[in-house]
């Protein structure tokens, strides 16, 4: 993603945050695993290396956005710059 910006331009991903998730623990179809804290941080190595930085911290922190199939779901976001 960041090789398709250009510098200074922003990238913003969201996807499927579930912080107490563990690979095998059951997930709603079709999603195919929640992301946790611990897993979208590691992309923070990741921005680095492509010459991108986040924008500013991430805080997934809160209940619940609803309930969907029988699961507590969230959506976490983070924004991400690359630099000039």
């Amino acid at each position: 993603m960041c090789s398709l910006l250009e510098p200074g331009g922003l990238g913003v991903i969201t996807c499927d945050f579930k912080d107490d998730w563990r690979v095998g623990d059951p997930v709603i179809v079709p999603d195919l695993r929640f992301y946790t804290k611990k897993r979208l941080m590691g992309f923070k190595k990741t921005l680095k290396d492509c010459d991108c930085k986040l924008v500013d911290k991430p805080n997934w922190v809160g209940d619940p956005d609803f309930n969907l199939g029988g699961f507590d779901y969230s959506f976490a976001t983070f924004v991400f710059r690359k630099n000039k």
